[in-house]
């Protein structure tokens, strides 16, 4: 039988008074009425939340003011326009989801309504950071107050490294992914830990709301299949589970109906088999079985591009930087070959996502084994890309100074920055002279370079292969654990969930994509937090939110 909290609380209460005061103190508590230990409790944790809350805030505004005060320019990626194009639809009143999933661009949208800067979208992204940051914080020092502080470092470091930095100031979904990603994570330990049913509802929405954001979201449905199992096994309410299937499908369907009836497509997004046949570009031939427009675009965009030698390469080394380094090459040659297809069908049309379809099964169908190492190879460059100075495709994120002298100069030399426009926002425009008075700042200025020093520092200790092992030792230790108490353990669940999302993660980027950096560091939350809540199941396993009998 499972009971809610109720009147083991006071028991949660004694346990925490008894740990920081003693027995002493829980007698002078008992003695004296006019001191309740609900208020004492309270008093406690709350302290303990100011100052983890501002030790983060102190890091993070620390790390960002140099970018704002010297170098507050926008980087936008290639990608950014088809988000700011399908923005500009919501905008006129024609929302039309043809090539991007609607949450970014209502964003974009959202913040164009309040003004067309586009710094603006900057301000917002980071001061979203801050608000799941502190929500994460606040979570984990209601739920598990000792680990407040090591949950505190897990985060700063997390939020401090460059990708993520650089991440926070793009015009692209990865800072409202991650954010989302982080809240997800506070409303999935609420939800198990507390009998507040709310938030399983919010487990649901932060769900399909990342799923909005980023199709990619979907990676989260087997875990919560097993938040669905966990829960019928323990025998929560029944309700809890209403809750969180119903938001999740009730606002998938919405935007595959809305799809439906504006692009033809019961779908979230159009990209899915369109993306995917990119992957198979390494290993692509013709076919008797296509037409002969597929036949001329495989042709011309993609065997013409490529030599024999490289795919010997690809088949017999396991050199995983240059391997991916080819993949990435081979993937350049989509929009050429989508463009080829779109001559016949139009772009993103039904027919046009059968082609592409028809082309990756009949591709993989006749080379499983190249397929297969590819996503072996996806794999393997997700985790060893962790210490990216070595392996990234983006050398740049090694420090923050390589970052912000590459982000100068793509602006400068982009044409969002020579025509002063993108899209629905207004961009600032620099001039030659204003760049390279920026590059030589970032040499000169003292406190850009006490955070340069602080970005080395940061790569050496926490972007090192050490933290993947970690990572999976915890991985293993906490499903033992979960089996062992025969799949009843709270906390060692909730590590394991946490550890699992990471692994889901890279399954359906390497199915879908290539497993580049700004795909991989989403997660890379789960690196730290990991080792951060681990003792929550080696000391902490009376204090429960369930009784078991």
């Amino acid at each position: 039988m499972v009971r809610w909290i109720g009147s083991d609380l006071d028991f949660v209460k004694k346990q925490v008074l008894k740990e920081y005061f003693g027995r002493p103190g829980i007698d002078f508590i008992k003695n004296n009425k006019r001191i309740k230990p609900e208020i004492m409790f309270k008093k406690i944790y709350d302290h303990q939340f100011i100052l983890s809350s501002s030790f983060f805030i102190l890091i993070f505004a620390a790390l960002r003011l140099p970018f704002y005060l010297y170098i507050n320019i926008p980087y936008i990626f290639d990608d950014a326009p088809s988000y700011a194009a399908v923005a500009k639809t919501i905008v006129e009143g024609t929302p039309f989801f043809l090539s991007r999933t609607p949450g970014y661009p209502f964003f974009l949208s959202f913040m164009h309504n309040i003004s067309a800067d586009i710094l603006l979208v900057e301000y917002a992204q980071s001061f979203i950071t801050i608000c799941s940051s502190l929500f994460f914080i606040y979570t984990i020092n209601r739920i598990y107050p000792k680990l407040t502080i090591p949950a505190t470092f897990a985060i700063t470091i997390f939020t401090s490294s460059v990708i993520f930095i650089h991440s926070e100031s793009s015009i692209l979904t990865e800072c409202l992914y991650v954010n989302i990603i982080t809240l997800f994570i506070s409303f999935y330990i609420l939800s198990l830990k507390t009998d507040k049913r709310i938030y399983w509802f919010f487990v649901s929405l932060s769900f399909i709301v990342l799923v909005y954001v980023r199709p990619t979201g979907l990676f989260l449905v087997p875990l919560l299949v097993l938040q669905f199992m966990f829960a019928w096994r323990l025998k929560y309410p029944r309700i809890v589970l209403f809750y969180l299937v119903f938001p999740a499908v009730f606002f998938y369907s919405m935007i595959s109906a809305y799809n439906f009836f504006t692009l033809g497509h019961f779908s979230i997004s159009t990209q899915g088999f369109s993306d995917m046949v990119c992957n198979t570009f390494s290993f692509i031939e013709k076919d008797d079985s296509f037409p002969d427009y597929i036949n001329q675009a495989i042709d011309k965009a993609v065997l013409a591009q490529t030599n024999q030698k490289e795919h010997n390469y690809i088949e017999n080394s396991w050199d995983i930087k240059n391997i991916t380094a080819l993949y990435l090459k081979y993937q350049s040659f989509d929009d050429n070959f989508w463009q080829r297809l779109s001559q016949v069908n139009p772009y993103r049309s039904k027919k046009f996502l059968e082609d592409c379809k028809n082309v990756t099964f009949t591709t993989i169908k006749n080379h499983p084994n190249n397929y297969m190492k590819f996503i072996a190879v996806q794999y393997l460059h997700y985790f060893d890309s962790f210490h990216h100075a070595r392996t990234s495709s983006y050398p740049f994120f090694e420090s923050y100074e390589k970052c912000f002298r590459a982000r100068i100069i793509k602006y400068f030399l982009s044409k969002s920055n020579q025509t002063g426009t993108f899209k629905i926002f207004n961009t600032p425009r620099i001039e030659e002279n204003v760049a390279k008075s920026m590059i030589d700042r970032l040499q000169e200025n003292n406190l850009l370079i006490m955070v340069n020093s602080f970005s080395r520092i940061h790569q050496k200790l926490f972007r090192n292969h050490i933290w993947v092992l970690l990572y999976f030792v915890i991985f293993i230790y906490s499903f033992f654990i979960f089996l062992f108490t025969r799949c009843r353990n709270i906390d060692a669940f909730i590590v394991f969930s946490i550890c699992l999302i990471n692994l889901l993660n890279v399954m359906l980027i390497s199915i879908a994509n290539i497993a580049m950096i700004r795909y991989n560091f989403t997660l890379h939350l789960t690196y730290y937090l990991a080792p951060a809540l681990l003792p929550s199941i080696i000391f902490f396993k009376r204090i429960n939110p369930v009784s078991l009998k």
